[in-house]
């Protein structure tokens, strides 16, 4: 199983081709995207990153997305 992570990337229009041509080199893959969420500040790139590589492609059920914090919990820095 091919894992894809996109971390902490905004996917703005000019980055579309660039995750097209992975998902059409890596169709089946699992994609796990970690972004920021600054409720303070009204920004929720989690939500936001997540439905423009949904719209991008991406199946919904083969993408998760979540908090880059979650990073820390994940991969403890020793």
């Amino acid at each position: 199983m091919t894992n894809i992570v996109v971390i902490g990337h905004s996917i703005n229009d000019i980055d579309i081709p660039y995750f097209e041509c992975i998902l059409k080199a890596y169709p089946d893959a699992v994609w796990k995207n970690y972004n920021y969420q600054d409720l303070d500040e009204g920004i929720d790139a989690v939500a936001e990153t997540h439905d423009k590589l949904i719209n991008a492609g991406v199946s919904d059920g083969k993408l998760t997305s979540t908090l880059s914090e979650d990073l820390k919990r994940i991969y403890p820095v020793t």
